[in-house]
């Protein structure tokens, strides 16, 4: 989706621009730009910001890729090494499967999908 959007925009703009260039090349007058220049702005900025967007996903999906491999080179209980039972808030508790801090109401961790018990609030 993220190149569709950015081949999208690009697209956009160029054919926008192309059909200025017919049709002020095709009137023969320069006044005519005047009248077909607002929707010419309007769809070069549309294009721009497709592309951005798409370019915006492409990011996002990097940074995702990049979180997941760390996770599973790390281990999701490496974020906080140094939180043992006696420093965590009181609002939250370990995760009985990767040890990861999780809110002590939460009934599925959130980083490695374990199911909790209410119960046991480590």
């Amino acid at each position: 989706m993220d190149k569709f959007l950015e081949i999208a925009g690009i697209l956009t703009v160029l054919l926008a621009l192309l059909a200025a260039l017919i049709i002020v090349g095709s009137s023969g007058n320069a006044a005519t730009l005047l009248f077909i220049l607002p929707w010419v702005v309007t769809s070069v900025i549309g294009g721009v910001v497709l592309a951005a967007f798409g370019s915006m996903l492409t990011q996002l999906k990097a940074i995702r890729i990049a979180v997941e491999s760390q996770v599973l080179r790390n281990g999701a209980a490496s974020y906080r090494q140094n939180e043992n039972s006696g420093t965590l808030p009181t609002h939250m508790k370990k995760c009985r499967e990767c040890a990861s801090p999780i809110r002590a109401d939460a009934n599925v961790c959130s980083y490695c999908g374990a199911k909790q018990s209410l119960a046991s609030a480590n």
